[in-house]
């Protein structure tokens, strides 16, 4: 017989299913955002290489969120 869930246990799995839900949201967001920013760099005369390793950074950040199991 399965133990009954303690108070801990509710808020904890409660966290997590709010961060799930809103990591979710914030990477259907994220292409949007970032066309959007590669635009403005390009207008303001931002070196592409920059933009593109600023890319690259926030793409491997949200491979980690991926990896740690965080979001599936």
């Amino acid at each position: 017989m399965p133990r009954p869930a303690s108070g801990k246990d509710v808020l904890e799995s409660a966290r997590r299913s709010l961060l799930k839900a809103r990591t979710v949201s914030e990477l259907r967001q994220a292409p949007a955002a970032y066309i959007m920013v590669y635009t403005a760099g390009v207008c303001l005369f931002v070196p592409g290489t920059l933009l593109t390793a600023l890319g690259a950074a926030i793409s491997a950040r949200i491979g980690a969120l991926f990896t740690s199991g965080l979001v599936r």
